[in-house]
């Protein structure tokens, strides 16, 4: 060992203050002098430190001179308060007990002011010995001061144990402590914990040593931290899982199961929304869309019946299998049949169904609740039933063979029929034929059976293929006519029905099948079929063909030859192809007819009753006047085929129900044209008087303006949640890509509420709206709240309590943004894992990933990074009091997965500036939040921040 040399002016010094009779500000005053002239070095001035602390020690009373020139150069920064720790630890002469009292003193003075530098891990490190270094002299000297009897005339004991709980009740020590456990544990544990079991169980202690190990294990379990912005509890009832589940059975109908259920419980979890209250919101949401869609959208009936009798189930089961309790579904039904009489009540009126038992026994198929709980379910309200007249007969079990919920679950036996037929054409059109009886609704329910997987692409594709091979006389085709006609009808119902989806997911099939994009359905439907969309081929929207004067006068005739019901086309030799693209001849001869007044109605309705062989072309033509400029021939034309389709109906039942197919399909264009009514009627059922209430009339191509948007807004926050009529209006933006307006009027509107309840309330009804396009959606979203939040020049939304909604907007915003980019980047991975080896090679490693969720990542870093660049301004104004809320937010946000995923985005370097800007706003517990237990860097950054809260005042 080298032994380290001592500087002699460090003895001179001592000398001259130790024989100096003056005052502690005197002997200050030399010390300083004295240090000015020699300008020593850091290890120097360590040196004089400890020779000071000799010499104050030196006898059995010490020199509190000495001990205030040690202090001096600490407060001075002459040297660090790590090296005035080991100084005093260093004394070991316990059997001077006025000495070790005096250091007790010194230690409980001066641990307010006890820090180190945080730039360099190694200073924090050698701080943290430093401090375990004191707890182990503490207990060493209570040892001490139990052999030496010369400590009765001084409470040495007493002292040491008061500074051991000052020490560990200070919040510095108290986390360093708790940091320390996982590098310094044996240490600890060894040198304090043992020790301190061993004063125990010696005789006659009179101090409680047990209360002060317990205090002491704390360390062990840190606090976590606690969300400390003003609290929003409100008695108004959850409004974002209805909400949610009118997304998904009236919009995002395709979602396949374990989506759906996955949603569920992410927005149950950032809401800390439990099981069974998910559950019976679910149920309740279901039953008042029944109630309002039975009259009201025959377009989403099929949809809404599949989702509540079999998928709904199904979603329950999927939730289970990730971790929810089986008894939450019993108890949320059970609490839904208890307090939520009336509705069902209505429901069952309405659909002729003891509608209860028909989901307790989709449940107990479903292996979801048990044939136990289920009878008692069922039984329960079977008693309801009884006791409202005109009801009882319901609790027959022969009613529900004759109701809608047969025939939602004959859809889904004869989806698993024809997914076997499809190579097999007599049979599969003879049950595809069977399908479009009953006016189609068999076919909407049987189209729904698909969304459950979320497969509805495959089965288009296929009738895309059928469309594809029946086009030309030159394919072998099983009734090539029939398939045609059928094939192309069905696709446009589901093109009508299936917003979601574009011509190109139609025809495609997403597992990689054939390409169809030549079917005549195809190339038909990105001319002419009108639709909302920001993209043109999908909107249908651009100039027509202008049809020559002579090929008008060439089709004249063969038009005049439909009035004798006279075909101009050979059903067994005509490409439907090339007739298809002469229907906008046909419709611009009898659109003049009408223009010129020269028709007879009677002959005009032969001419559409002659298209009852080739139903799709009386289609093709419809769509082909929905694409002309709005007039009085076109209301007129209109309305005669209108009045056609439902007034010239054929005997013949197959030709009968083709008939009432095309008329289904096709009713909502020809209302519009004939009379403008609007997408969502007026409410003709309610739950309660408050929901009665007006609603803006809405066209099926229509863009809501903010006058409308305001009278939706209205009516969701009476109603207190998104129903179908509200999402229509935001499905008819997004579908537009006016994603920004729809959103950015809402958060307006919900800060001008101006009640911090009622704004809470407001924000899952958003966040599940969200939720109806999310990539795109939540990508304005955040984007216009972070820039909104960052603007220096607005004030008024940092006014606490009003800013805690907004923020919490924010980060339910960020929170479902981030789980939907995981959820993508699995998908992708679990799709590229089962390709084959050769086919993985030739992918790029992100090919498959959306462009829409790399934007929403993106996004997501842009905004952190702002949040990055406010807080290195070094001043505090507005936007940071911003940031530091978001970032409380975040943290105090209910465990969940997303919460995890988003914890990772936020830098540490963000926590790092806002501690020296405002220091009381961010505490050690909010940044451990956002670190990682198990990363060894992650320690050492706590670590640092903590020695940053305490040298910036923060502890």
């Amino acid at each position: 060992m080298v032994a380290t040399t001592r500087p002699s002016w460090i003895s001179d010094v001592v000398c001259r203050l130790w024989g100096d009779n003056g005052s502690l500000f005197d002997l200050s005053s030399q010390l300083r002098e004295q240090l000015s002239t020699i300008k020593p070095q850091g290890n120097d001035l360590r040196l004089l430190a400890q020779e000071l602390f000799q010499a104050a020690t030196m006898t059995s009373h010490p020199d509190q001179r000495m001990l205030e020139c040690i202090k001096m150069l600490a407060h001075s920064e002459l040297i660090s308060w790590t090296d005035l720790l080991r100084t005093i630890t260093s004394f070991t002469h316990f059997q001077k007990p006025r000495c070790v009292v005096a250091l007790c003193k010194l230690l409980e003075a001066e641990l307010p002011h006890i820090q180190c530098p945080f730039s360099h891990i190694s200073d924090c490190l050698a701080m943290t010995e430093a401090v375990i270094d004191v707890f182990v002299w503490i207990v060493e000297g209570i040892l001490a001061s139990k052999e030496h009897e010369d400590f009765e005339m001084v409470d040495v004991e007493g002292a040491l144990f008061r500074t051991f709980s000052v020490f560990l009740s200070d919040p510095f020590v108290f986390r360093l402590m708790s940091l320390a456990t996982k590098k310094y544990g044996g240490v600890i544990t060894s040198s304090i914990l043992n020790r301190l079991e061993e004063l125990q169980c010696q005789e006659g202690v009179t101090l409680n040593y047990e209360e002060l190990q317990r205090a002491f294990l704390k360390i062990f379990e840190p606090p976590k931290y606690e969300n400390t912005e003003p609290t929003i509890k409100y008695n108004f009832r959850r409004s974002g899982i209805r909400s949610l589940t009118a997304v998904f059975s009236c919009f995002r109908v395709l979602a396949a199961v374990e989506e759906v259920a996955d949603t569920m419980l992410l927005f149950g979890q950032i809401n800390a929304i439990s099981h069974h209250e998910i559950v019976s919101d679910m149920l309740h949401a279901s039953f008042m869309i029944l109630l309002e869609e039975q009259e009201t959208r025959d377009n989403c009936k099929s949809s809404i019946e599949m989702f509540f009798y079999v998928k709904m189930p199904r979603v329950w089961a999927a939730m289970i299998k990730q971790g929810m309790k089986p008894e939450s579904v019993v108890r949320g039904v059970q609490h839904m049949v208890s307090e939520c009489r009336q509705v069902i009540d209505n429901v069952d009126s309405i659909v002729k169904d003891n509608t209860i038992r028909a989901i307790v026994r989709q449940l107990i198929s479903e292996r979801v609740m048990s044939d136990a709980d289920g009878d008692k379910l069922i039984a329960q309200r079977n008693e309801q039933l009884k006791m409202i007249q005109g009801l009882a007969c319901l609790t027959r079990d022969d009613v529900q063979r004759q109701t809608q919920v047969a025939v939602v679950l004959s859809a889904v036996q004869a989806r698993h029929v024809i997914d076997k037929l499809w190579n097999m054409q007599e049979k599969l059109m003879t049950v595809l034929t069977r399908l479009i009886g009953s006016g189609g609704y068999a076919f909407d329910a049987f189209c729904s059976s698909y969304g459950l997987e979320g497969n509805l692409a495959e089965m288009s594709s296929k009738l895309a293929s059928l469309n594809l091979l029946s086009e030309s006389p030159s394919n072998v085709c099983v009734d090539r006519n029939m398939t045609f006609d059928l094939s192309f009808t069905m696709l446009t119902r589901i093109v009508y029905k299936y917003s979601s989806l574009t011509l190109d997911e139609l025809v495609r099939d997403p597992r990689g099948g054939p390409d169809n994009t030549a079917c005549a359905f195809y190339q038909w439907s990105s001319r002419y079929v009108k639709r909302i969309s920001c993209n043109l081929q999908d909107s249908g929207e651009g100039d027509m063909p202008i049809i020559p004067p002579e090929l008008k006068a060439a089709y004249k005739d063969r038009v005049l030859r439909l009035k004798e019901r006279q075909l101009f086309w050979d059903p067994h030799t005509c490409n439907y192809g090339q007739l298809l693209h002469e229907m906008p001849i046909v419709g611009e001869i009898i659109l003049d007819y009408f223009k010129e007044r020269k028709h007879i109605e009677e002959d005009v309705a032969r001419i559409f009753a002659a298209f009852r062989k080739a139903n799709c072309l009386l289609v093709c033509i419809i769509q082909w006047l929905e694409c002309q400029a709005p007039s009085e021939a076109r209301r007129q034309m209109a309305r005669c085929i209108k009045m056609v389709l439902e007034e010239s109906v054929p005997d013949e039942k197959e030709e009968k129900d083709r008939w009432l197919f095309t008329r289904m399909v096709c009713r909502r264009q020809l209302d519009e044209m004939c009379e403008c009514d609007s997408v969502i009627p007026p409410m003709t059922i309610t739950l309660m008087a408050i929901a009665k209430r007006s609603f803006p009339t809405l066209h099926w191509r229509q863009v809501p303006d903010k006058e409308m948007l305001k009278k939706a807004w209205l009516y969701a926050q009476r109603q207190n949640w998104a129903s179908p009529n509200v999402l229509h209006l935001i499905d008819h933006c997004n579908r537009a890509g006016a994603h920004k307006s729809w959103f950015e009027f809402y958060m307006h509107h919900m800060m001008k509420l101006r009640c911090p309840d009622v704004m809470n309330r407001a924000i899952e009804t958003i966040c599940a709206c969200l939720l109806l396009e999310p990539q795109e959606t939540l990508i304005t979203a955040c984007v216009l709240m972070v820039d909104f939040m960052m603007d220096k020049k607005s004030q008024v939304q940092f006014e606490v309590p009003y800013v805690i909604p907004l923020v919490k907007l924010l980060t339910q915003v960020m929170l479902m943004s981030v789980w939907i980019i995981d959820r993508e980047y699995k998908k992708v991975n679990a799709w590229r894992s089962g390709e084959p080896k050769q086919k993985r090679i030739k992918m790029a490693s992100d090919s498959q990933i959306h462009p829409s969720i790399k934007i929403l990542q993106e996004t997501i870093e842009v905004a952190v990074n702002k949040f990055v660049k406010e807080s290195s301004q070094g001043s505090l104004y507005q936007p940071i009091s911003s940031v530091c809320h978001i970032v409380r937010m975040i943290a105090g946000a209910p465990e969940s997965e997303a919460k995890q995923l988003l914890l990772p985005y936020l830098k540490h370097l963000l926590f790092f500036q806002l501690a020296r800007l405002e220091p009381g706003s961010i505490s050690f517990e909010l940044f451990a939040t956002f670190c990682d237990p198990a990363n060894e860097d992650h320690d050492l950054e706590k670590l640092k921040f903590l020695c940053l809260l305490r040298k910036s005042g923060g502890l």
